[in-house]
C-alpha cells in the first residue's frame, strides 16, 4: 500500500472482506500526512491511488478511523494549520471519494491546549463519537468527546462536552477509558 509510514497504521474492516488501511507518511521538512487505501480480500487495491485527505503543507498526525456504517469510513486527525490543536475529520466512502470538503472539516479547535490519544467509535447512525485527552499541567488531563454526523454536522458545535475535569497522570501509557459503541446511537 505504502513504500514508508512515519506513525500509526490503522485498518478498519469494510464488512465486505476487505479493509480500509490508514497511515500517517512523512511529507519531508517534520510534515506528515495522512493517506488511506481500500483493499480487498486477496490483498488488491481497490482504489487507483491511496488518498492523501490530509495535503495541507501543514503536520496531520494522531488519527483514528471509525466505520461509518454505510460502507466508508470517517477518519479523524490533529492537524497544525491553525494552531497545534485542531481535529479535523472526513468521510471517505466504498469508492474512494471524500464526502466533505477536501482536507476535512473543523471538529474542535482548542485554543492552544494540547490534545492527544484519540479515539474514535461508530454512533450506529453513519457518523462517529471523537474523544481526546488535553494537558492541563504536567501530570494532568482533561477528556472529551465530540459527535460528527453523516453529513459532516458538528454533535455539540459550541464545545466538546467535557466527560472528566481533572485525570492525574503519572504514566502517559496507562490512560483510561476508551470508547466503544452500545448499538442505541449512544
Amino acid at each position: 500500500v505504502a513504500s514508508t509510514s512515519t506513525g500509526e497504521v490503522y485498518v478498519v474492516s469494510d464488512d465486505k472482506n476487505g479493509s480500509y488501511v490508514a497511515w500517517e507518511q512523512s511529507m519531508g521538512s517534520y510534515s506528515s500526512d495522512i493517506f488511506i487505501q481500500h483493499v480487498d480480500s486477496a490483498g488488491n487495491m481497490l482504489w487507483v491511488d491511496s488518498l492523501n485527505i490530509s495535503d495541507d503543507p501543514n503536520d496531520s498526525r494522531w488519527f483514528g478511523i471509525g466505520k461509518d456504517m454505510k460502507g466508508g469510513v470517517i477518519v479523524v486527525w490533529r492537524d497544525l494549520r491553525i494552531t497545534n490543536s485542531e481535529y479535523y475529520a472526513q468521510r471517505i466512502d466504498y469508492g474512494g471519494n471524500e464526502k466533505w470538503t477536501h482536507g476535512g472539516i473543523l471538529v474542535a479547535s482548542r485554543g492552544g491546549r494540547y490534545p492527544f490519544s484519540l479515539d474514535i467509535c461508530s454512533d450506529g447512525k453513519s457518523g462517529v463519537y471523537i474523544s481526546w485527552y488535553e494537558t492541563v499541567s504536567y501530570d494532568s488531563l482533561k477528556l472529551f468527546i465530540q459527535r460528527v454526523d453523516s453529513i459532516g454536522n458538528i454533535g455539540w458545535p459550541a464545545s466538546p462536552v467535557q466527560l472528566l475535569d481533572r485525570v492525574w497522570v503519572w504514566n502517559y501509557d496507562n490512560l483510561p477509558g476508551y470508547l466503544t459503541e452500545d448499538d442505541s446511537g449512544g
